[in-house]
């Protein structure tokens, strides 16, 4: 039992570290590749699903955790952390992000309409601070995560190992 529940835990922990990971590969090869408005598109449609990935992980991690005899306090804070990170980088912040760069697209079509531009500027600055936010919480999150791996993983390593410079003569 505590086999499988340290190698859900680890797999939930590495799987959660590599989509935030592939995030931040996928997102500029997107905008690199496709006109600015369609790539915001496409990411609005990956966010949701990363997030749903993200908090199927940390459910998993937040779960098997306790069953772990290698579980710490530091483990914990981590955990916590980064599930704090998460919530807040999702369906807060990025939420929010996700609803202002809606009327900024629709404060551009006003512009390009002839409506005055003092609104958009509002909103793109806004949104430039969410967006910004939300990749420092991410960032964050994905530096907690590779340290709850490492902890993981090394908590497994053998100890009491010869450093090789015992008997040799």
């Amino acid at each position: 039992m505590i086999a499988f529940a340290r190698f859900v835990h680890l797999t939930s922990v590495a799987f959660w570290a590599g989509a935030t990971t592939f995030l931040f590969v996928l997102a500029p090869g997107v905008f690199a590749a496709l006109p600015k408005p369609v790539a915001g598109d496409a990411m609005n449609a990956i966010f949701p699903r990363f997030y749903a990935l993200s908090f199927l992980c940390a459910a998993l991690a937040a779960c098997t955790l306790p069953l772990l005899p290698e579980r710490s306090t530091a483990r914990g804070a981590l955990l916590t952390a980064a599930i704090a990170l998460l919530v807040l980088a999702g369906p807060i912040l990025g939420a929010r992000a996700a609803t202002v760069r809606e009327k900024r697209t629709q404060a551009e079509a006003a512009v390009a309409a002839g409506a005055a531009a003092g609104e958009l500027e509002a909103l793109k600055k806004e949104f430039g601070m969410l967006h910004g936010v939300v990749t420092l919480l991410d960032l964050t999150m994905l530096a907690a995560c590779l340290a709850l791996l490492w902890l993981g993983i090394s908590a497994l390593a053998p100890t009491g190992l010869p450093d090789g410079s015992a008997g040799a003569t």
